[in-house]
């Protein structure tokens, strides 16, 4: 006997596999796959507001940057928080435990900038251009640029150094740096906290601002 199936299923298949087509693209090769990141960055404002409204880590965490960078970091509070999200201060004890870890969550953040462009650099960076301490100054570099976009939140960066993964890395690489130069354990640190003190330095003071265009 023949069996027919049923039509609806029929649909529903289809619905299935365009939808899958449409999330992964005619194919997984690199090439999809950096394709669909681009048009995922090119989401129309309506639909980039509409997803940032969901409430979750990476989204409180946007929030309290936004109104560190516009108000400072006295403002950044769970009832302000709570309130551009439209619900109760309690809400986001589900994603921090308090405004400390918030503040470090900031923080965090820009090591983790930090060390991204830092490590992008030194892949860049060739033995002719090098003058013996290009890594240094392409770590004053990557911090300056993570900083300069949020000079309130620059000054909670030193006391997450050792405190995240990022800013391990960025240390060790710095200190290991400095040894191979000749500078023993306590003259690294102490070079290693000045890179940092005055990064930040130039940040909060706004050194770094944008100079006019000439005429």
């Amino acid at each position: 006997p023949i069996e027919l199936s049923d039509p609806r299923n029929a649909r529903t298949t289809r619905d299935d596999k365009r939808e899958a087509h449409c999330i992964a693209g005619p194919s997984s090769n690199p090439t999809t796959i950096r394709a669909a990141g681009r048009h995922l960055r090119r989401m129309s404002p309506k639909t980039t507001r509409k997803t940032k409204s969901k409430l979750d880590h990476e989204a409180v965490t946007d929030a309290a940057s936004r109104l560190a960078d516009e108000e400072g970091l006295d403002s950044v509070s769970f009832r302000r928080l709570a309130d551009q999200f439209a619900v109760t201060p309690m809400a986001l004890f589900w994603h921090f435990e308090d405004k400390e870890a918030l503040l470090a969550a900031l923080a965090d953040r820009l090591w983790l900038q930090a060390a991204d462009t830092l490590s992008s650099s030194l892949e860049q960076l060739s033995s002719s251009e090098d003058d013996g301490w290009g890594q240094l100054r392409l770590t004053l570099i990557a911090l300056v640029d993570a900083m300069r976009p949020h000079p309130a939140i620059a000054e909670l960066v030193p006391t997450r150094v050792l405190d995240c993964e990022a800013g391990r890395e960025v240390t060790e690489l710095t200190l290991g740096f400095l040894a191979r130069h000749g500078f023993d354990p306590r003259q690294a640190s102490d070079l290693g906290r000045f890179v940092l003190s005055s990064a930040v330095m130039l940040v909060s003071a706004g050194v770094l601002a944008k100079a006019p265009t000439p005429d």
